[in-house]
């Protein structure tokens, strides 16, 4: 686990060989003690050092493959560096400053406000991100403004504290 030009801490895992690609994004949800044991070979690589419950992002494909011994992967596994991925999420305009911290609270809109809206996929929770969870607001992306949405929000880039 270091750092590089990515200034994020870096991840060292294995993925399914068609999963092991720069940008492909997964959500751990934890090792499955049924599926894959602490027993396997592997396990301190492909399970210990992530942490469930958060989506991770491949940076890096290593080339090294293995046959997983305890059949949780399907296919052969590639050995990748991994991040935790980044997140865009939509929130009120006036809470919008690159820099600052907010704590997340998903957005609730009236049913056909939702149903119409191109942007709805940024406004209700993200796999990895709990509510009232400290995160620093990274970049703004795009004001989506009044014409596009009555309540005024703005795309931002954010990452968890």
């Amino acid at each position: 686990m270091t750092n590089s030009i990515y200034s994020k801490k870096e991840y060292i895992s294995f993925v399914g060989k068609s999963y092991a690609y720069k940008g492909f994004k997964f959500y751990f949800l934890g090792s499955n003690d049924n599926l894959c044991s602490e027993n396997c070979k592997f396990y301190n690589t492909c399970m210990k050092n992530l942490e469930p419950e958060k989506v991770y992002e491949v940076i890096e494909s290593m080339l090294i493959e293995h046959n997983c011994p305890m059949n949780y992967h399907l296919e052969p596994m590639v050995l990748v560096k991994l991040i935790e991925s980044k997140y865009i999420v939509a929130i009120e305009s006036r809470k919008a400053f690159e820099g600052s911290s907010i704590i997340y609270e998903p957005l609730h809109c009236s049913k056909s406000d939702y149903e119409n809206c191109a942007y709805k996929k940024y406004c209700a929770p993200k796999l990895g991100l709990k509510v009232h969870q400290k995160l620093k607001i990274l970049k703004i992306i795009e004001k989506i403004g009044k014409v596009n949405c009555k309540r005024n929000l703005t795309l931002i880039e954010i990452e968890k504290i």
